[in-house]
């Protein structure tokens, strides 16, 4: 079984969806164990009976009976679904390792101008509780001004397109504990020369929801 596993191409483990970020522990262990649970090992059939007879192949030797095994078509189904599984929830659990010693910011990457997008303050510090938050949505580095408060807040409209900081400190402290990497973008403008450039038209694209 190690040796259907370790040659199985990391390049067919493509195209997952990461957890809910809501997953405890406790939630990682018991899903990942109940789904893994549903297929036979060696010598212990697993619950999903379809897949009893995975295990049934019988490998002699010198004539007295040697052991039991999956082959190799069967351990290639079931790395095809327990390898993604593995990986998904590894990643699960460093990100809830680190969510319980860094705060996150979440929100969009990408805002237009004029449109107040919403950001809002996940995880812990020091995995203490946060229960305040100051956010600076131009951060430059060493000045931090504190433009709205709140675990969750909509942004100022930003009047020029460009790369932002976003940068929060929590729980009363004067520490930057968290920065985020955003970019304001410009509303498309299409430009017409119908008939030469003294006939300039300029319009602008937007969409129904700026109207």
């Amino acid at each position: 079984m190690i040796l259907s596993y370790q040659n199985y191409s990391s390049n067919r483990v493509t195209g997952f969806n990461q957890l809910p970020i809501s997953l405890t522990l406790e939630d990682m262990f018991i899903q990942s164990a109940l789904h893994s649970a549903t297929y036979p090992s060696d010598n212990v059939d697993g619950k999903d009976s379809s897949r009893d007879s995975w295990n049934n192949n019988i490998e002699y030797c010198g004539g007295a009976l040697f052991e039991r095994y999956i082959s190799d078509e069967h351990l290639d189904e079931i790395g095809s679904d327990l390898i993604p599984q593995a990986i998904k929830y590894t990643a699960a659990l460093y990100r809830l390792f680190w969510r319980e010693f860094h705060p996150d910011i979440e929100g969009p990457e990408y805002v237009e101008i004029l449109v107040n997008p919403v950001y809002a303050v996940s995880g812990k510090y020091d995995r203490e509780e946060i229960t305040s938050c100051e956010w600076d949505f131009d951060f430059e580095e060493g000045n931090f001004t504190t433009d709205k408060e709140g675990l969750r807040v909509p942004t100022y409209q930003f009047n020029s397109s460009g790369p932002r900081t976003i940068a929060i400190r929590v729980n009363g402290g004067p520490e930057i504990v968290a920065r985020k990497q955003i970019y304001v973008k410009p509303y498309p403008i299409h430009v017409d020369y119908p008939e030469g450039f003294n006939s300039l038209i300029r319009a602008l694209v937007v969409s129904p929801n700026h109207c």
